[in-house]
């Protein structure tokens, strides 16, 4: 049994199915069972290795980009935001925003939202004056339950422990 190449080996790319299935079989009556499938599973690893969509680095957003994104959420901060206004702001697909947004700062951009959020409402919080549904309301809130909840989760405190601390 000899264990060499073929001579009339075409590259990997111009083969077609079929063409691939009769190079195997015949590779196979050559070769053997066992070096013929070692081939075949170091070609299909070096396949998914190189050409799989994981295989690619993370695309990242540029410190300017990120700028431009906060300086988004800052000036809109009492609006509703969604991903197609953040996306628009870099701008990039919504899909490709979110993507690389978490790829960045390891936050998905509804984290970094919310985040930005209560650290305003927590500023606002210690002012003298204003009521909780106001500071609510400056941040994007309009449910004060879910502004209330939201600020515990994130901080640990109420608003009233914020006021007074």
């Amino acid at each position: 049994m000899r264990n060499t190449a073929p001579s009339h080996a075409e590259p990997v790319g111009t083969l077609s199915i079929p063409g691939l299935r009769s190079e195997y079989i015949r590779l196979d009556a050559n070769w053997g069972e066992l070096t013929t499938r070692g081939v075949v599973v170091l070609l299909a690893a070096h396949l998914v290795g190189t050409y799989a969509a994981g295989a690619r680095p993370p695309c990242r957003l540029g410190l300017r980009d990120l700028r431009r994104v906060d300086d988004f959420i800052g000036a809109n901060l009492s609006e509703r935001i969604g991903i197609e206004n953040l996306a628009a702001a870099v701008p990039v697909s919504p899909f490709h925003f979110a993507r690389t947004f978490r790829a960045t700062t390891g936050m998905t951009p509804l984290e970094y939202l919310t985040a930005r959020r209560i650290e305003t409402a927590v500023a606002l919080l210690r002012r003298p004056g204003g009521t909780v549904l106001e500071v609510a309301a400056a941040v994007g809130y309009t449910n004060v339950g879910h502004f209330r909840r939201l600020l515990v989760r994130h901080t640990g405190a109420t608003a009233a422990q914020l006021r007074t601390g």
